[in-house]
Parts: structure tokens; C-alpha cells; sequence
């Protein structure tokens, strides 16, 4: 019926009877506080800061009640879902559980979103050895309008290469997202670049369009951002975090020096 992605969707056999369960809780409608007689379209879910869950658990009115939402991508609903589900399933009211989530904000070691003069610069974890995060991050950013500049900072590999690296599960990601035209350059950094520079050129990526290196705090002078607004992208694994903060610092500095 659909997919989200990966395991995460509903389907149905056409020959049986089997298809998914129903769902305890289900996310039905996104919405404004401003416009709350309006739904928001899954293509403008940045502009949304309510959900609509909806559970056969809840007794009252049709069993519809509306929470806060900070977010912008499919994870982000996925990640609201579940906390609402886990806390109504532990017995806390739906509004407890709204009155908590408005206090809520993403973690900047998980994300954090700058703008530097006309560009927005998204930092974000893509946890390394792991395709799913990598492919989750990438198809949430690429969503985005306009140009896109991307940094992987993902290569969990550290001071030096060793016999005991292995980055064959960057092959499983869906490195071929970065082949859309929109995506201007991509900047490889880390001890096993080159192997990332690989799998992207698997994936169709225009080779013209990667450049890397081996220090990943250098990975910001190679960035080629021009005047024309664009979002630059910056995925880092999950010790590379204060490097990724370095690296937003540097293109501030760049920036500021024109």
C-alpha cells in the first residue's frame, strides 16, 4: 500500500487475507496552530506544529487528540509518534503527554540547522557503519529545494588506517541520491575518502562533482558555496560531532572574510 522506508510502511496480499494489523496509534493529519481548520500537505510538513494521532486506546470524543510537533522530515513524525505512543501505552493522559512534547527541542548533537549569509546549513549525525542512518539523513535533505552542497564527514576510521577498517557498508546506502542534479558538489573527508569516493561513483554520482581528503577539518576550505542561496549539508558520524561544529565554524569565517 505504501512505504515509508525500509521495513517501515503497510501492505496487503492481493491472494489472502494477510495484511498489516491495525495500528494502535496512527499519525492521521498534519497542522498549524494559526490555521487549525487547514492540513498541511506531507510536501510542507517544515510548516506544520501539530499532529493529529489518533487511537482506538483513547475513550474520548472519536478517539483523535492533537500534539505539538518540531520537525520537518519523515523521521521527525516517526520519532513523535513513538514517544506518544510510548508514554500513553505507560498510562500518561494525551495532554501530559502534549504538555511535554511542548517543551521539547532537538538536540544540537543530533541536529542543528545555521544560516551562513544567504545559505542554511544543516548539521546532522549519520551514524557511521550504518547505511540506514546515512540513506535516512541524505533522502531528508534532499527533499529540500534548490542547490545543495553535502560534506561527509562519515568514515569512522580515525588518525590512521588500519587492516581492521571496513567501509563496505557505505555500499549499502543510497549513495545514488547525490546524483540528483541539484547537488552542486559533495566534499569527502576522513582517512577512507577515497573508498567513499568509490561507492559514489558506483552510485552514478558525476565524479567532477566529489573532491576529498584525508582531514576532515580541512573539509570546509573545499567547499565552493557562491552567492546564489543554497543549502549546505553536513553529515558526521558520532565522534566526529565536534569536528562537524569546527567545520561549520570555518565556512562562518570564510564567509564573514569575503
Amino acid at each position: 500500500d505504501f512505504i515509508r522506508y525500509h521495513h517501515i510502511g503497510r501492505a496487503h496480499c492481493s491472494n489472502c487475507s494477510w495484511q498489516n494489523g491495525p495500528a494502535d496509534y496512527e499519525l492521521t493529519l498534519l497542522k498549524k496552530e494559526d490555521a487549525p481548520e487547514s492540513e498541511i500537505k506531507a510536501d510542507e510538513m517544515s510548516a506544520a506544529d501539530r499532529v493529529v494521532v489518533s487511537s482506538r486506546r483513547w475513550q474520548t470524543g472519536n478517539g483523535e487528540e492533537l500534539f505539538p510537533f518540531e520537525g520537518e522530515n519523515m523521521l521527525d513524525l516517526y520519532n513523535s509518534l513513538a514517544a506518544i505512543t510510548l508514554y500513553s501505552e505507560l498510562g500518561y493522559s494525551p495532554e501530559s503527554i502534549a504538555g511535554a512534547l511542548a517543551g521539547v527541542a532537538i538536540g544540537k548533537s543530533r541536529k542543528e540547522i545555521v544560516k551562513i549569509g544567504p545559505h542554511t546549513v544543516y548539521r546532522m549525525l549519520a551514524k557511521g557503519k550504518n547505511p540506514i542512518a546515512v540513506t535516512r539523513v541524505l533522502d531528508a535533505l534532499m527533499k529540500r529545494p534548490g542547490d545543495k552542497y553535502v560534506v561527509l564527514l562519515v568514515d569512522t576510521s580515525v588518525k590512521k588506517m588500519s587492516s581492521e577498517d571496513n567501509v563496505a557498508w557505505i555500499f549499502d546506502a543510497d549513495l545514488d541520491l547525490l546524483a540528483a542534479d541539484d547537488v552542486k558538489q559533495i566534499v569527502v573527508a576522513g582517512m577512507r575518502s577515497e573508498d567513499i569516493r568509490l561507492a559514489l561513483l558506483f552510485a552514478g554520482v558525476d565524479g567532477d562533482k566529489i573532491v576529498s581528503c584525508r582531514d576532515k577539518e580541512e573539509s570546509a576550505d573545499l567547499v565552493r558555496i557562491g552567492e546564489k542561496e543554497a543549502t549546505v549539508a553536513i553529515l558526521y558520524e558520532l565522534y566526529s560531532e565536534s569536528i562537524s561544529r569546527k567545520v561549520v565554524k570555518n565556512l562562518q569565517q570564510r564567509w564573514d572574510g569575503k
